[in-house]
C-alpha cells in the first residue's frame, strides 16, 4: 500500500525535489508522505469543525493528546489567551 501511495504522490506537480547528500551527490525525494497526508486530513477535519474525539477515533489514537500534537490549527491573535486579559 505504501509503494502504491508513494507512486501516486510522486506524480503530483512539484512533489519531487533534489536533496544534496553529504558526499556531494543528489537524490530526488518526494515532499509528501503517507504520514503527512494523515496529519493534513486530521487538520482539515478539525478546521471544518469535526470534534477532536471523532478525529481521534478515526486515526485510532488511544489518547487525545496524541492527536493534539499534530493539530496544526492556530488561533487568531485576537482569540489568544493573552488578548483576553483586561488590562
Amino acid at each position: 500500500m505504501n509503494r502504491l501511495l508513494m507512486r501516486y504522490l510522486e506524480r503530483l506537480p512539484g512533489a519531487m525535489h533534489d536533496v544534496e547528500l553529504a558526499d556531494g551527490s543528489t537524490v530526488r525525494q518526494c515532499l509528501y508522505s503517507p504520514h503527512s497526508l494523515r496529519a493534513t486530513l486530521a487538520t482539515l477535519l478539525l478546521d471544518s469543525g469535526v470534534p477532536i474525539e471523532a478525529v481521534q477515533d478515526l486515526l485510532d489514537h488511544k489518547h487525545i493528546t496524541t492527536r493534539q500534537i499534530y493539530d496544526k490549527r492556530r488561533l487568531a491573535v485576537r482569540d489568544s489567551a493573552s488578548h483576553k486579559m483586561p488590562i
